[in-house]
């Protein structure tokens, strides 16, 4: 989410993507709201010559949005039903929204049922302290950092120690 999204930034994620598909990664994240011609070339790529899983992702930060738009990102993340999970990670303001990430991610996958289109697993996250009991509550794929390590990779990323004693607290 802190990649630089100028078209120096754009170009060599995508130089980065293809590397990454070259080399063999079990799953290639490609942020959605970037450039659709470069997004459909190494998809394309993916499709017609590698393994990879493909991660459909957004990131909308620091701003919170509505639930409306939430859910959009979601939706955004299926790439044209080309993605095999999607990862939206959002931003709040409030508590009281800890949850707005899950709910957006159920309701797309809902929608997604109710179109005959195909459902793929979401990652739901919330950025900050604020939002870590969306990393709680997230049914797959938290990203996770390591009590050993020095620092979080992301704000308000906690350890699978950390996430499995919260749920075991529940």
């Amino acid at each position: 989410g802190t990649w630089p999204d100028d078209e120096n930034g754009v170009a060599k994620m995508f130089d980065l993507l293809e590397l990454g598909l070259r080399s063999g990664v079990e799953v290639l994240d490609v942020e959605s709201a970037w450039d659709p011609v470069r997004t459909d070339a190494i998809l394309s790529m993916a499709e017609d010559r590698y393994s990879s899983l493909i991660l459909g992702s957004h990131h909308k930060v620091p701003d919170e949005v509505s639930m409306e738009k939430a859910v959009g990102y979601f939706r955004q993340c299926h790439l044209s039903g080309r993605a095999h999970g999607a990862k939206v990670v959002l931003s709040i303001d409030d508590e009281e929204n800890d949850t707005m990430a899950d709910d957006a991610g159920k309701i797309a996958q809902s929608l997604c049922r109710a179109e005959g289109k195909p459902v793929i697993p979401n990652i739901s996250l919330i950025l900050g302290e604020i939002g870590q009991y969306s990393r709680i509550i997230n049914e797959r794929f938290t990203p996770v950092t390591h009590e050993s390590l020095p620092s979080v990779a992301a704000p308000g990323q906690l350890s699978a120690k950390q996430i499995l004693q919260q749920k075991l607290d529940c």
